[in-house]
């Protein structure tokens, strides 16, 4: 595991993310992630989470595996918490993550109604951008790094200090 962090640390380097201007961490060392999981997992209803599409595909999909299980229905909520604990107020993806997008919207969205912070929304309603060149990014990492730079490079390098805007 230690291998592949270091790895993945020289593909963020190499890929021209500058370590004087973004925070690199490794997030199972952010207890805070599991956390807010959970937190999320206490109010969001199982509704929401059967209607993913991701879900009901590889229900259909993987007939031969037992996916009844929370950890497999529950991990739109695991992202929502990677998305929501940065407070981030765009998340650049792919057109098969929006879906994932929309329903941490309206995780924050439930979250802000039933908690406040000071009668402010604890977290911002994430937007996607660039669906298009996300996925056309995705399809190539780490191969393609110049398109990466061109459509990612602003939205990868987050204010120092994680859970600030």
């Amino acid at each position: 595991m230690k291998e592949n962090s270091i790895e993945v640390l020289f593909d963020w380097l190499a890929a021209g993310l500058d370590p004087e201007r973004c925070t690199m961490f490794m997030q199972s060392h952010v207890p805070q992630h599991a956390e807010l999981h959970l937190l999320f997992s206490m109010i969001t209803p199982l509704a929401w989470l059967e209607r993913v599409p991701s879900y009901k595909e590889q229900q259909a999909n993987l007939t031969e595996k037992d996916l009844n299980t929370y950890g497999f229905l529950g991990y739109p909520l695991l992202q929502a918490a990677d998305i929501l604990i940065y407070k981030g107020n765009f998340v650049p993806v792919g057109e098969d993550q929006v879906p994932h997008v929309e329903l941490t919207r309206e995780i924050a969205r439930r979250f802000n109604m039933f908690y406040k912070l000071d009668g402010a929304a604890v977290f911002p309603e994430a937007a996607t951008i660039a669906h298009a060149h996300a996925e056309a990014a995705g399809n190539r990492w780490p191969q393609d790094v110049e398109i990466i730079r061109k459509y990612h490079h602003e939205w990868l390098i987050p204010s120092r200090g994680y859970g600030r805007n």
